[in-house]
């Protein structure tokens, strides 16, 4: 006699196992596998990417902050001989040659007031400038700033001139105790001559008997105008 359909033996059932995201039982599709492994190396990329950038940036930033600071022997103020206000040297001078000269009125020196104008426009066109700033400490210079102005007239002079000040000792004006401690050297005489290159460093000093139209004064600034700061 046939058995029911209720006694044949009845093989309990596997449970399903669960499909991974590849569609296969209990297993991950390689395709899955692999992708996986590109999105944590990606992340792990753009991490790196991310730190590099911010470490070329923080170069950057120092090397611009430090092509943009002021030389020290630079970093001040000075008021314009025909008045008005302070000016800075920074502001108008940073990246060009200078040759900062101690004048006089009265001198017999200030002939080079001539050849000092002669320099500048031969040169200001590469970045070159002469500062002026009269003095009296050594007793020749007027002391009413209309009267200096009328010599510098007579001499034709356009550099720039800043008002009278004194060039020696503890009550020299800051720019010209900066000079002087840059160089070694301080005034002597009228006239005294600093040359100043692109990266305000005070690479010369000549005294009040070196002419503007001297030899070595001229090549010493012409290397100045070819070199870079």
């Amino acid at each position: 006699m046939l058995a029911g359909i209720s006694d044949v033996h009845q093989f309990p059932r596997e449970r399903p196992r669960p499909l991974g995201r590849g569609g296969s039982q209990g297993k991950l599709h390689p395709s899955l596998v692999v992708l996986f492994f590109v999105k944590i190396m990606t992340r792990r990329e753009s991490k790196m990417k991310m730190r590099l950038g911010l470490f070329l940036f923080a170069l950057w930033s120092l090397d611009a902050s430090a092509e943009g600071a002021c030389p020290a022997v630079l970093d001040y103020t000075v008021k314009p001989l025909s008045g008005g206000s302070a000016v800075s040297l920074c502001s108008n001078y940073q990246g060009k040659v200078l040759l900062v000269v101690n004048t006089a009125s009265m001198c017999g020196y200030t002939t080079q007031l001539k050849g000092l104008e002669a320099l500048y426009q031969r040169y200001r066109g590469e970045g070159f400038f002469v500062l002026g700033f009269p003095s009296n400490s050594f007793q020749q210079e007027h002391e009413d700033p209309l009267q200096t102005q009328k010599v510098l007239k007579e001499y034709g002079v356009s550099f720039p001139m800043y008002e009278t000040s004194s060039v020696l000792g503890l009550g020299a004006q800051p720019f010209f105790k900066a000079l002087t401690k840059a160089s070694g050297i301080a005034p002597s005489w009228n006239f005294q001559k600093y040359l100043i290159d692109r990266a305000g460093r005070v690479i010369k000093s000549y005294p009040a008997n070196v002419s503007p139209e001297d030899l070595f004064l001229k090549v010493d600034l012409e290397a100045a105008l070819k070199a870079q700061p």
